[in-house]
């Protein structure tokens, strides 16, 4: 049986910042992809024809970068959102630690009752 896990919020907060960038990459690759697949003189004026073969295949690769980008952004926002909920978490449960410190410190300063015969 595994002895559970921790979790780090300031550490999945950087592995966010992390790939924020790489989706920033890819989005910049699909706008490059898109501007190219848009040509008709990319090639030349002799391997025009070749501009015609190649666009449904450029298409393709575009459509996947964008994707890859959108999922990587949607990556980034749900690792941003669990990174405040795990840091939401910690910040309650140190308050309730805080709070039961001091109760038991008051408790430990009340007077005793003395007891018996």
């Amino acid at each position: 049986m595994a002895d559970g896990f921790t979790v780090d919020s300031a550490e999945l907060a950087g592995q966010a910042a992390a790939l924020d960038g790489l989706a920033s990459r890819a989005d910049t690759a699909a706008d490059a992809g898109r501007h190219v697949t848009s040509l008709d003189d990319a090639y030349g004026l002799l391997c025009r024809p070749f501009a015609d073969l190649l666009r449904e295949p450029q298409q393709r690769g575009v459509d996947t970068l964008q994707a890859t980008a959108e999922n990587l952004h949607r990556l980034v926002a749900d690792l941003g959102d669990t990174a405040k909920v795990y840091r939401e978490a910690e910040e309650k449960i140190t308050a309730v630690m805080r709070a039961l410190v001091r109760s038991l410190e008051a408790m430990s300063a009340a007077p005793r009752v003395g007891g018996g015969n």
